[in-house]
């Protein structure tokens, strides 16, 4: 789904940032109001006390914020080179994981990791792949550039 939605971001680039993260917001606001309606009232205790309110009112803004530079970030350039600049968080956090909380690293939380980065990875080879099949002299998409040339009669 990071690839899917990297691709598609950038595919966006001449769409109003506002407008992509408003439908986002959308989106995930009916997805979580379809799990709350499924889960009943279980769980709402304590959820309407004026903390957790300003807490998720300082997450709302600043999700806001964030997902306007992202989408901003992904339609500026190629999304293999912004992904990668956005997955340095990911080796941040593992970093601390190990030094500061003294987790060790087991094998769900390989198999996490290679999930949120195979995504890049594999966008990664792909522009490559694509870069070296574009050399010089040959037609970078079939059925254009130059003709083959006919031999004289």
């Amino acid at each position: 789904m990071t690839a899917v939605s990297m691709i598609g971001l950038h595919r966006l680039k001449t769409v109003d940032p506002r407008a992509v993260v408003a439908h986002f917001s959308t989106v995930a606001t009916c997805v979580t109001l379809a799990w709350v309606w499924s889960r009943g009232t279980k769980g709402w205790a304590g959820t309407f006390d004026l903390s957790t309110l300003v807490m998720l009112v300082g997450v709302g803004i600043t999700g806001t914020i964030g997902q306007v530079l992202l989408t901003k970030a992904y339609a500026s350039g190629p999304p293999t080179q912004i992904a990668v600049v956005g997955l340095v968080q990911v080796v941040f956090a593992l970093g601390f994981d190990v030094a500061i909380w003294s987790r060790s690293i087991d094998p769900t939380t390989w198999i996490g990791f290679v999930l949120v980065l195979s995504p890049t990875a594999w966008l990664m080879v792909r522009e490559q792949r694509q870069a070296t099949s574009d050399e010089p002299g040959e037609p970078s998409t079939p059925g254009m550039g130059s003709t083959p040339a006919t031999e004289p009669d």
